[in-house]
């Protein structure tokens, strides 16, 4: 589904600390898990990353709030295919705050404690504007999971590429059809922010359905490509005298 989101964390916390009984993928998932902990990167969406720091920056230098408050102005402003827990904004504003770069501000006494504000300081304005004129790096999809199925179908598959290429354009025309609708759905006085993001899905999935036909016309010159063959390389090392 379009609208379906990865976030960029594990699940499950595994156990600590290890014992000898712990397998090595336990170790493994554990640092991890604790490695999107510590980076902030929350968000997956559309290949690229969106970071909880970042956001939250931007929303406070916008107003001094409070982390539920930071939650909802993040889905007007964002819209609501951006997930996130409050407990994620919170672990973040304490991070920030460790770092420097939010401040809390005076609360009263019988104020909760979830509802004491926090403010941007000079340091944490500056990182947002480094971040505004960061450039972000698009995936130009070199490693493509497709285009590796595809390769792999015209020797080894026992589904002609044919039928492969016709399984991913039903897949995307379908994928083109939810969105089309989503776009006629909107409107662009209320959402022309979500009307934007919906049209560059659209010139996306145009460009794929193109390459696909693309493929397709060169179906015939792709199988009389070479099958890819494995060569023997000698291991260990060259006899004296010999150069690698």
């Amino acid at each position: 589904m379009i609208r379906n989101k990865k976030k960029g964390r594990l699940g499950v916390k595994p156990r600590w600390p290890f014992s000898l009984d712990d397998s090595i993928l336990d170790k493994i998932v554990y640092l991890v898990y604790n490695y999107f902990q510590e980076t902030d990167t929350q968000y997956i969406f559309s290949g690229g990353a969106m970071t909880v720091k970042h956001t939250l920056l931007a929303l406070l230098n916008h107003t001094s709030t409070h982390g539920y408050e930071l939650r909802g102005l993040m889905e007007a402003a964002l819209g609501d295919h951006w997930v996130i827990n409050t407990g994620q904004i919170y672990s973040t504003l304490s991070r920030l705050e460790r770092d420097g770069l939010v401040v809390r501000q005076p609360a009263s006494v019988d104020e909760a404690a979830e509802r004491t504000a926090y403010e941007l300081t000079q340091d944490g304005r500056a990182e947002l504007e480094h971040w505004y004129h960061e450039p972000l790096s698009r995936d130009y999809r070199l490693r493509d999971a497709f285009h590796a199925k595809l390769m792999l179908s015209f020797f080894s598959g026992p589904v002609p590429p044919g039928e492969v290429l016709q399984a991913q354009r039903r897949e995307l025309l379908s994928e083109m059809h939810e969105l089309t609708s989503m776009r006629a759905e909107a409107d662009p006085a209320r959402e022309l922010p979500w009307l934007l993001l919906l049209e560059g899905a659209i010139m996306h999935l145009e460009a794929d359905l193109r390459w696909l036909d693309m493929c397709q016309a060169r179906l015939n010159e792709l199988r009389q490509m070479p099958t890819p063959r494995h060569i023997s390389r000698p291991r260990g090392r060259p006899p004296t005298g010999e150069t690698s």
